[in-house]
């Protein structure tokens, strides 16, 4: 894996982290604002629950691809 490869992942990351704080900036407030009914946010939960569990992956390959590029000594731009 290239840095430039490397910095487009990263990139794609950074997204999923704005959207996952936006979905948890949207729980607190719907809660927090909104209906105690528990059973409205069930489904928010759950996607913010997928959301996170796929960041965690993502990240977690990612970190995988640096360190066996760092080991092979692929640290070109191209």
């Amino acid at each position: 894996m290239t840095i430039k490869e490397l910095a487009y992942e990263i990139e794609n990351l950074r997204i999923i982290a704005e959207n996952v704080n936006s979905l948890q900036m949207a729980l607190y407030t719907a809660i927090y604002e909104g209906s105690t009914d528990v059973k409205e946010y069930e489904g928010a939960f759950n996607a913010f629950g997928d959301l996170c569990f796929s960041l965690k992956g993502k990240v977690s390959e990612l970190e995988d691809k640096a360190f066996d590029s760092f080991r092979k000594g692929e640290n070109s731009g191209e």
